[in-house]
């Protein structure tokens, strides 16, 4: 036999030493048939063993090649994008449905519900969003899915945000001479609302819903990098998480860190840009004569 040292072993490789033969300095790929024969021992009458499967990945496969467990990151990154863009979009559509509806009930009724809401909206405001994350998936994480639990926290903690600003706004178009005749001519609060304040706010609304989206997106991600995402769904959060756990970083793996982060950035920079896009449609004195 050929007695290698540690260091000397490492520098063949475990693939070399496995299926090669020492060739003068250096081991030679051994061609042939191989045969594997795997001894298990059980322990327990109802312990069963089947469908075993041998799989030796080699140094290169994909485009970005795998990780320690020999899933190619390429198909991680791609089933990442779709439960990104749902996380973001879900998450910002229900933020916003609630927001806006509470800022114009709260901005249109006035008296005490206007200041319950706004009461209700200083609390939640103030309360920072990531530590609270943190708190309800260690807390809630074997109850239900964490990424419901994501969910439930965004939307819940991002609505108020959304409230207060539409609010002033709500003021201001409900003191116009329109909504005055309006009112005069008998219509009814719920007809006030949803025929002729909403409209002139839907615009201002669905900008800000863009830009919730990378937000929502951003979050889950910081939770999934910090281990307190699900780990059976393959977000670009938990391939992070996963490679900075391998010493990714250390090693020098770039294409396990940056196809992610690049990916996490680019997606919430492209919901932004859209949003500042629509800003001259928002606001008429922004465009361009």
């Amino acid at each position: 036999g050929v007695r290698l040292s540690l260091d000397e072993a490492a520098r063949i490789g475990l693939e070399k030493l496995m299926f090669g033969k020492p060739v003068g300095n250096e081991f030679g790929i051994l061609t042939g048939t191989y045969r594997l024969i795997m001894k298990v021992k059980c322990f327990d009458q109802r312990d069963d063993v089947e469908n075993v499967k041998m799989v030796i990945g080699g140094r290169v496969y994909g485009l970005l090649g795998t990780d320690t467990l020999g899933r190619d990151l390429a198909i991680g990154l791609m089933f990442g994008f779709p439960i990104a863009l749902i996380i973001g979009i879900v998450s910002s559509l229900l933020t916003t449905m609630i927001g806006s509806m509470m800022g114009i009930v709260s901005g249109y009724m006035g008296g005490k519900i206007d200041m319950g809401i706004q009461r209700l909206c200083d609390i939640l405001v103030n309360i920072p969003l990531l530590p609270i994350l943190i708190f309800f998936t260690s807390i809630l994480g074997s109850s239900a899915p964490k990424l419901i639990i994501i969910l439930a926290v965004l939307i819940a903690f991002s609505w108020p945000g959304l409230a207060i600003v539409i609010r002033p706004m709500i003021l201001q178009i409900k003191s116009g001479e329109f909504i005055e005749a309006t009112i005069a001519l008998g219509a009814s609060k719920r007809r006030i609302i949803f025929k002729h304040i909403f409209p002139q706010v839907a615009p201002f609304i669905f900008a800000q819903m863009i830009f919730f989206t990378p937000s929502a997106i951003l979050a889950e991600a910081a939770l999934s990098f910090l281990g307190l995402g699900d780990p059976s769904i393959p977000t670009w959060g938990q391939i992070l998480e996963y490679g900075f756990r391998c010493g990714a970083l250390y090693l020098g793996y770039w294409w396990w860190v940056l196809p992610p982060g690049l990916l996490i950035v680019f997606s919430a920079i492209t919901f932004v840009l859209i949003a500042l896009g629509l800003e001259p449609v928002i606001s008429p004195r922004l465009r361009r004569r």
